[in-house]
């Protein structure tokens, strides 16, 4: 079994101790960097937002419906969907909102 460490050349002087960051590379770096160069993070936090948000109202039908159906009964789940695509739309009324005056700002 073959054993790496990262490359560190550190230089000393008088007041402190610098680490220069030009020298300082994990093995097979090559490899790193290819990996590295192809990842968009902005397109990487659009994905995970979606995804968490996604989630979030995922688990809050599923387990609040469930319980409000288990505890009240039918007709308050019905009126806990209701409120809670009421609550949607409104959501969605805002965001294309923002969109539209996000759209209109870079028109000028």
């Amino acid at each position: 079994m073959e054993v790496r460490y990262w490359k560190l050349d550190v230089r000393h002087t008088r007041s402190n101790l610098q680490l220069p960051t030009s020298n300082l590379q994990p093995p097979n770096s090559g490899i790193l960097q290819l990996a590295m160069s192809k990842f968009n993070s902005r397109k990487y936090q659009t994905q995970l937002e979606r995804e968490l948000i996604g989630g979030g109202i995922l688990i809050t039908l599923v387990i609040g419906g469930g319980l409000i159906g288990l505890i009240w009964g039918s007709g308050a789940l019905i009126a806990a969907l209701g409120c809670f695509v009421l609550a949607a739309g409104l959501i969605a009324l805002i965001w294309l909102f923002l969109k539209a005056l996000e759209w209109l700002s870079r028109e000028k």
